[in-house]
């Protein structure tokens, strides 16, 4: 009993490092976005930190599963915890996917579309500030998360509105970009927002996990 509570510890504190380090990815990515749209050369610099972080949060995520599969939890929490460090890992794979596209693309972005840009990288970065708490919470088994992964939701819901308006903007208001641009411009969007759509995933497992564990 001893040697699994200390394997237990032990997961909770890679647990809280590998959220945290989710959570930094999400915010590198918000610089990315914001420097790229200054012209600021600093972004490239930011796009490797994400390839890095996210690099750096792979091996944390290997680790947890490693010591879950070894029994450090008991089998009836082990799977949700597999399954939720994945779908973390799918928030930095998104970031390190819309850090190397701007990177490779280095997309022509109308000035009058920026601060709507900014806003998806603001907003991103608000979508996953709940998601320590959250995980704080299953960690201490206070199930009463539903507050905060409606916010999760909101801030979610208000990039899929900002998406779809600036993808219209892209097509209606920018007859100077050229037809191959606009998809291109489209493309990248889609990638921005993708980010919070795997973010609310996180706050729809969680969620789930919460519901399984009070009955």
């Amino acid at each position: 009993m001893i040697f699994r509570n200390k394997a237990r510890d032990r997961v909770h504190t890679l647990l809280r490092e590998y959220t945290e380090l989710i959570g930094d990815t999400v915010k590198e990515f918000a610089n990315m976005l914001n420097d790229y749209l200054s012209a600021d050369k600093q972004f490239k610099e930011e796009t490797r930190h994400l390839h890095d972080m996210e690099g750096q949060a792979d091996r944390v995520r290997r680790t947890i599963e490693h010591e879950l599969y070894a029994g450090a939890m008991l089998p009836a929490y082990r799977q949700d915890w597999i399954v939720l460090v994945e779908i973390l890992d799918r928030v930095a794979n998104k970031a390190e996917e819309a850090g190397d596209m701007i990177y490779l693309i280095r997309p022509e972005v109308p000035e009058a579309l920026h601060e709507d840009l900014r806003r998806v990288a603001a907003l991103t970065t608000a979508a996953f500030e709940p998601v320590p708490g959250l995980i704080e919470k299953l960690l201490h088994d206070n199930f009463d998360v539903a507050d905060e992964v409606r916010n999760i939701e909101i801030q979610e819901g208000k990039i899929d509105k900002l998406q779809f308006h600036l993808t219209r903007r892209v097509y209606k208001e920018h007859d100077e970009l050229e037809k191959v641009d606009k998809l291109v411009l489209k493309q990248v969007i889609d990638k921005l927002a993708s980010v919070s759509d795997r973010i609310e995933n996180v706050g729809d497992r969680i969620a789930i996990i919460a519901t399984k564990r009070q009955f």
